[in-house]
């Protein structure tokens, strides 16, 4: 069985605008520059996932659309790790918090202690010549993790490599193609017999 459910949650955090918050936008934006990173956090719900379900795969997918002039990203990393804080709120999140009067552990999300678990990354690479599109990522260890702890799936997305400038993709708010919004799609199983003991 394949199910896609779609991101409830995005914004990115900006290191050179450290207490704006980007929530409200229809995309997010991901660079690598000193001093000027932009990082996108992003949640999928997994409530609709039933009960005992087997993952068979779990695929990440985020559309982007767009880059600034002059930038060509081609092969550089784009990075999923797990994000730590279940009760990070995307209106509030900034560079230095989480949510209002709640610090980061490291501003920007990335203490490995309390802000992220880098034992849970899946990682894909820009394509060659500005070919825009779907992004991919293999993040079924992801998933299981996030099931089996009964947590959603919240990700922090990092470009790693050489500066480049405000790689754009579709966040939860884009309204005018709601299928170009991020989304999980999961292929499933429910063993045999299962619902007997319930």
């Amino acid at each position: 069985m394949q199910l896609t459910i779609y991101a409830d949650k995005c914004t990115y955090l900006a290191a050179n605008a450290t207490t704006t918050n980007y929530d409200s936008e229809t995309f997010f934006r991901l660079k690598v520059a000193t001093n000027l990173h932009r990082h996108p956090l992003i949640s999928v719900p997994l409530s609709e996932i039933p009960d005992g379900a087997v993952i068979k795969s779990a695929t990440f997918k985020a559309y982007w659309y767009d880059q600034s002039v002059g930038y060509d990203p081609e092969g550089q990393e784009v990075r999923l790790t797990r994000q730590r804080r279940a009760d990070w709120v995307a209106s509030q999140a900034t560079w230095n918090v989480y949510k209002t009067s709640n610090n980061w552990g490291t501003a920007g999300c990335l203490n490995t202690t309390t802000d992220i678990d880098t034992a849970y990354n899946a990682s894909t690479y820009f394509r060659a010549d500005l070919d825009y599109g779907w992004m991919e990522w293999d993040v079924k260890s992801m998933v299981e993790h996030a099931i089996a702890n009964s947590l959603d799936f919240n990700v922090l997305m990092r470009a790693f490599g050489a500066d480049f400038n405000n790689a754009v993709f579709y966040s939860n708010n884009y309204a005018t193609d709601t299928t170009k919004q991020p989304n999980l799609v999961i292929e499933y199983t429910i063993p045999s017999g299962w619902f007997m003991f319930l």
